[in-house]
This record gives structure tokens, C-alpha cells and sequence, in this order.
């Protein structure tokens, strides 16, 4: 958020009256502040006008959002925001349409990471093992429930296009990129009919929505990876279909994606021209062991995705397929940060580290004659990683992506890269983060989009 947050209940003063920020009051007051809100890009229609929104709705300054009950307009006595449950999954969208505050669209937008269910999940009851997602309707969204134990709450703009067309007028996003959520993976079943039939299930249902909007949604499938054949019948019929790539966990198993057992289903990704995203699932630290503070997915996730990587780098796979495009999630996780390390075991441990390429790691990033040998996507809620991952990958390779509706992800996509400033920081580079990359990477025509 580049260091500082519109919404603020800071002194009392012309342009913002604090309210009642004590955290055991039913009700708390967010004012934006007239400053602060046009240093983020939003203007006052009226000199006069008070203004309330949502927008980048962390936290307070005071009160942390835990606590908040309500958002409200005192003027107008309008509620604005509120969530619904107590956990607030997923973030609550922003508004630009909210009384007396305008946005200032300059870029075409893409957003490359963002995440969907199907409004109905009933082919997984008539499965005769245990293990897999189902939705029970409530009155605020759907209980995912895993084995009839809740395993998130999510709200409509999980499953409902409509709804996630909402969220995208309201902060401006042009495109969205889908990609099923990675619970659905289902890796683990043993069971081929059942694996091949609900990643037909998951593809058919994200390639209705791009038929009913195709200008506005892209699909990325999914594979049964567990069976390489089948994944590759079904990467086929996708392809057909005008799939331009699949989402893939960042392991299958016990098979890394080093494992010559998924070397066809990559070879068959180069041949079809299809891209491959990987996504962190089954993260190291998930167990009992590792779960305090959300730790599995503030730091496992990340080590998870850069484990990936390095089997990636160091089983040789991209130079046997130099025209695979492979992405890898949440900014490369933390590879470009621990690239070093990694290159210094490849260096100095050749007999654990070197058997199987020729090149060390750290080959795979930038260099002064070319970018990076693979794409990221943008999602490191940080400024100066952003500055360091484009350094490292070369601004072509990474690509706009908020992990939407989650919590974690990107509130408003692309906020950051837009605000972004300094050496190299232009609307060129803007403009390739925000929609360009995406189009290059996926192998589309901006124009189809943009018309």
C-alpha cells in the first residue's frame, strides 16, 4: 500500500472529524481524510462533500478491523460496510461509487490471480470417499465444508460471476484471469474416474462463465496431475476449448515437479502452447506443528512455491522445454530473495545440488542481456520487494495479480504498481504490469479486450 493507508481517524480538523474509536462500542465511525484520499488517487466531486468508503481498509490507525462492526455515513445514517460473519473472507470490496468520490481510471487492467468455485459443488456428495469440498448456502455467502466440517467461509464473489463482475466495476479491473481455488486440486484421490470428472467439472464451469463474458474473464483449468494421461486428454480438450493455460499445485503428492512421472504432462503444456501457473497447496507447516500465527500461509506459502522453483531450476525441466512458460505464484514466493543461497549449495554441494542440469538456479533470473526465464505475478504487498523482484525478473516478467477474493491478496488490484514511483517507474512499465504481460504470457490479443 506503499507505506501509508487513506483511511485514517486521526485529530479532529476540518477535513475529518474522528469518531467513536473505542473497540468495545457497537458502532465505529471511519472518516477519509481529504489528503490522504487524492495522494491515493480519489477526489472530492465537492469542495464541501464528506466522503466514506472502505478503501484499503486494514486498519484504522486506532482500531484494529477485528473490532470494527460497522462502517456508516453519520450524514446520511447509511451503513456502508459491514461484515457479514465474523471472519471477514473475503475482503470487503471497494466502492467507487459510494457519494461524492470519483476514481481516476488511466490503465487497462488485468488481474492475472484470482480465484472461483462453482455455484453448485453436488458432484462431490456422489463420490464414495471422503476428502472433498462441498458449499452449504448461508445467509451471507456458502460454508465450504470438508468431510461436513467447515473449512472456510466465502462470500457470493467466490462462486458468482455477477457478483465478481460487481467487484470489478467498483476497483476498476477490466479482465480477470480465473483459476479454481487450490483445495480443489484433490491430488490426493486415488480414484481416476473421480479426478478426471470434477477437473472436467471445474474447467466446464469456468469456461461457461468466459462464454457468457468473454471479453471480461479468462479461465486457467485444472488437471488430475495424480494421472498424467488423463491430465493430458484433458489439457487437450481444454486447449480445443480455448483454454490458454492451467493452474498446477506446487506438488502432486509425493511427486515433486521434478518427477519424470510429470514430465509429459509439461511436454504436452509446450506442444499445445499452453501456460502453466503454479500455485503453493499442501504447504509445508500446515500440520500441527506449524499452524500458530497462520504461519502455513505467511511463511510456508512462500517457502512452499520457492521449493517448486528449485526443483523446476535444478531438474533442467525449462531447458529440455525452452518454450514452456511456466509462472509461479505470490511473486516467486521467496526465491528471488534466497536465490543466492540456493546458487551457493548448487556451487558448493554439486553431488546433492547439480546432477541433473547443467546451470545453477540463479541462472534462471535476469541478466544485463534478457529478463528472467520465467514470470511471477505481482503479489508481494511491499514496494521495495516489488523494486527488488522487477530488478531480479525484468519488467516484462511479472504480471498484475491480487489472489482475489481472499484476504491476503491485493485489496485493490494494482493499486500498488500504480502508485509506484521513481527510477524506471513510468506508464510504460505501468502498463505492462497492469494488462500487458498478462496478454504476452497467455498468448492473447489485447485488442479483443480492449475494443
Amino acid at each position: 500500500m506503499n507505506g501509508s493507508n487513506p483511511i485514517q481517524c486521526d485529530e479532529e480538523n476540518d477535513e475529518t472529524r474522528a469518531g467513536k474509536m473505542s473497540a468495545g462500542q457497537k458502532e465505529i465511525v471511519v472518516y477519509i481524510d481529504r489528503k490522504k484520499a487524492e495522494k491515493h488517487g480519489l477526489v472530492f466531486k465537492e469542495a464541501s462533500a464528506k466522503t466514506f468508503t472502505t478503501i484499503g481498509l486494514k486498519e484504522t490507525g486506532m482500531v484494529p478491523i477485528a473490532h470494527i462492526n460497522k462502517v456508516i455515513n453519520v450524514v446520511k445514517n447509511e451503513v456502508l460496510w459491514e461484515p457479514s460473519g465474523a471472519c471477514l473472507l473475503p475482503s470487503p470490496p471497494v466502492k467507487k461509487h459510494i457519494q461524492g468520490l470519483e476514481w481516476r481510471k488511466k490503465f487497462f487492467k488485468v488481474d492475472f490471480h484470482a480465484h472461483i468455485l462453482p455455484k453448485n459443488l453436488d458432484l462431490c456428495d456422489k463420490f464414495e470417499e471422503s476428502g472433498y469440498i462441498t458449499l452449504k448456502p448461508t445467509e451471507s455467502g456458502a460454508d465450504m465444508l470438508k468431510d461436513g466440517k467447515l473449512f472456510r467461509s466465502i462470500r457470493p464473489n467466490c462462486y458468482d460471476a455477477e457478483a465478481i463482475l460487481e467487484d470489478m466495476r467498483d476497483t476498476d479491473i477490466d479482465v480477470q484471469v480465473l483459476s479454481t481455488v487450490p483445495v480443489m486440486f484433490c491430488y490426493w484421490t486415488k480414484n481416476k474416474s473421480n479426478a478426471l470428472e470434477l477437473a472436467k467439472y471445474l474447467n466446464d464451469d469456468m469456461l461457461a462463465i468466459v462464454d457468457k463474458h468473454p471479453k471480461k474473464f479468462i479461465a486457467l483449468g485444472t488437471l488430475p496431475l495424480q494421472f498424467p494421461e488423463d491430465a493430458i486428454v484433458e489439457m487437450e480438450r481444454c486447449v480445443k476449448l480455448g483454454m490458454k493455460g492451467f493452474q498446477i499445485g506446487s506438488h502432486v503428492e509425493q511427486w515433486e515437479l521434478s518427477d519424470e512421472a510429470l514430465f509429459p504432462v509439461f511436454e504436452a503444456a509446450e506442444r499445445l502452447g499452453a501456460a502453466i501457473m503454479v500455485h503453493p497447496w499442501d504447504m509445508m507447516g500446515a500440520d500441527d506443528h506449524g499452524s500458530k500465527y497462520w504461519l502455513p500461509w505467511l511463511v510456508g506459502m512462500p517457502a512452499e512455491t520457492t521449493r517448486a522453483m528449485a526443483h523446476v531450476f535444478m531438474s533442467g525441466l525449462l531447458n529440455k522445454l525452452p518454450k514452456l512458460r511456466m509462472l509461479f505464484a505470490h511473486g516467486g514466493g521467496s526465491f528471488a530473495y534466497t536465490a543466492g543461497r540456493i546458487q551457493h549449495g548448487y556451487n558448493c554441494r554439486p553431488d546433492l545440488c547439480a546432477f541433473d542440469a547443467n546451470e545453477g538456479p540463479i541462472t534462471y533470473l535476469a541478466t544485463e542481456e534478457r529478463h528472467a526465464r520465467f514470470w511471477v505475478d505481482s503479489l508481494t504487498h511491499d514496494d521495495e520487494a516489488m523494486r527488488f523482484l522487477i530488478k531480479k525478473m525484468g519488467d516484462t516478467r511479472v504480471l498484475m495479480g491480487s489472489d482475489y477474493p481472499f484476504p491476503l491478496g491485493e485489496w485493490v488490484p494494482g493499486k500498488m504498481i500504480e502508485e509506484m514511483d521513481g527510477e524506471g517507474w513510468n506508464d510504460e512499465r505501468r502498463a505492462k504490469l497492469l494488462a500487458g504481460n498478462t496478454f504476452d504470457f497467455l498468448g492473447l490479443d489485447p485488442a479483443f479486450y480492449m475494443s
